[in-house]
């Protein structure tokens, strides 16, 4: 007979059983990619640090049987939510800003473009590509929440790199309180605890912090949003709901990523045992936000390039860069279409529009004709995405900086050693959590919050799957790996201390 846990975990199987299949299709011919740096060297490093997963399970497992854990746990449920929140804020703003005034990092790269766009938009040409010798003009290349971020620092202090830095080791900072506050809901405090401590002391997410990125402004909007649904499964209301549309809204005008996420939201309410109007209204009031806030951005977009452009344009090419037949999992320039269609032009009179539609409709026609390399091609990204190169800010932190080498090398080593160690240690545990999930405990969550965590990690792991693999952009999943890990961590040594969904996790005193 076909319970509600069978048909959760029947479900949950597919996706699992499409990514095994395309594993399998990768490691049987591997040759097929070109690879710029050693692929299977980079992956056995990071199963050559499997031994700090088995010696902290060695440990774990020692301590835990002699009960060693329940003072801590006790000593680390008594603390004030209040008191831990200010004190992980304050702390994680200092690792950040510290390390801002410290490096002396100047934009580059994106980060020119993104800071060009907001003088555009200071200027009243709005957002625009280009720069003040050369003019600006109109674009929708990138998603345009970062520039207006930046544009109101320069309003407010001037063009200077330093209070931006301030504002993002800020949303930083913030960010470890909204990890904290998911974990806690979903999971239990002591997860919760060590997911937030975790984040508050990742190298990658200390060093970025000096870096012009989109990320800034993505990653704290959607982990509000994760938050507000995770509370509304807790206890029901439509505003939470309602602002959690608007705040992913908010994210893919920053990031696309979560673009789609509402589309999806369907399933997961149906999986969570939900009857079928609140599985459909749900993410239909989510879908409305997001649509209030993103549309007149499209509408923006009509109007100045001619055509409905959602978000970004580079959207387009850059599907195409990542789905074609020359596509491997590592690539980062963009594949020239000239050679592929010398026309191309002439699909729209605008030029980025042109090369939007056509690099879109390649890539769609590819992955039909290819389907078999498609699949493993996807696997090879999440390999890349998933890997060991955890420190990919930290090299960027070195592109334009007057730290002379010597000083730059002491620091950078172990850095670059302890973001390694961290990354590999979390990452076998936050597999462990996902099959836990997976098979013990999302089949039996009457409320749904531990099932939308998995749907979360899941939905990310696709949209990386069909896009780009790039270290860079796993910095949008790194609190999703520190959450689950954790709840591995305290699952295994504790059971009890992982909060189920009959009983509230427990609160501060």
């Amino acid at each position: 007979m076909l319970t509600r846990p069978r048909i959760r975990l029947l479900i949950f199987s597919i996706p699992f059983l499409f990514l095994t299949v395309s594993f399998a299709g990768l490691l049987t011919k591997p040759g097929d990619f070109h690879f710029p740096y050693d692929f299977w060297h980079e992956f056995y490093k990071l199963h050559e640090k499997t031994w700090l997963f088995l010696a902290s399970l060695a440990v774990f497992y020692f301590f835990a049987k002699r009960k060693a854990f329940e003072k801590i746990f006790r000593v680390l449920e008594e603390w004030n939510d209040l008191v831990f929140l200010v004190s992980i804020f304050f702390a994680a703003f200092l690792l950040r800003i510290t390390w801002c005034v410290w490096v002396d990092n100047q934009p580059f790269g994106d980060g020119i473009f993104y800071l060009n766009a907001a003088r555009s938009i200071l200027r009243g040409t709005g957002f625009a590509n280009g720069n003040l010798q050369n003019g600006f003009v109109p674009t929708a290349v990138a998603a345009p929440g970062y520039s207006v971020f930046l544009a109101f620092l320069i309003r407010l202090f001037g063009d200077r790199i330093f209070p931006v830095e301030v504002a993002q080791s800020l949303l930083s900072a913030s960010n470890c309180c909204l990890v904290y506050g998911i974990a806690k809901k979903v999971f239990g405090k002591i997860p919760a605890i060590l997911a937030s401590l975790t984040l508050m002391g990742c190298v990658n997410a200390i060093t970025v912090s000096a870096l012009y990125r989109n990320e800034h402004i993505y990653l704290p909007l959607t982990l509000g949003a994760i938050y507000f649904l995770v509370s509304d499964l807790e206890k029901e209301s439509w505003l939470k709901i309602v602002i959690a549309g608007i705040l992913l809204g908010l994210s893919d005008l920053s990031r696309g990523i979560m673009l789609s996420f509402p589309v999806t939201l369907p399933v997961f309410y149906l999986l969570s045992g939900k009857n079928l109007w609140r599985g459909l209204a749900k993410p239909a009031v989510i879908l409305f936000g997001v649509l209030a806030v993103v549309l007149p951005w499209t509408y923006r977009n009509y109007q100045v390039l001619g055509y409905p452009i959602m978000i970004a344009s580079s959207a387009g090419a850059g599907f195409y860069t990542m789905n074609s037949p020359v596509a491997d999992p590592y690539v980062t320039q963009l594949v020239e279409l000239e050679k592929e269609v010398p026309d191309w032009r002439s699909r729209h009179p605008n030029e980025e529009v042109a090369r939007c539609l056509v690099a879109q409709k390649r890539a769609m026609d590819w992955i039909r004709s290819d389907f078999w390399r498609f699949m493993r091609l996807g696997a090879g990204k999440l390999i890349s995405l998933y890997s060991i190169k955890s420190y990919w800010s930290l090299y960027e932190n070195f592109y334009f900086t007057k730290i002379p080498d010597k000083t730059r090398q002491a620091v950078e080593k172990p850095l670059k050693k302890l973001s390694i160690a961290n990354y590999a240690f979390h990452f076998w545990w936050f597999l462990v959590g996902v099959f836990v999930l997976f098979l013990k405990v999302a089949p039996h969550d009457r409320i749904g919050k531990k099932i939308l965590i998995l749907f979360v990690i899941l939905y990310l792991t696709g949209i990386h799957y069909l896009f780009c693999g790039e270290k860079r952009y796993r910095y949008a999943v790194e609190p999703f790996i520190y959450i689950i890990s954790t709840f591995a961590i305290v699952y295994f040594i504790d059971k009890k201390r992982v909060s189920s969904d009959a009983s509230p996790a427990s609160s501060g005193h």
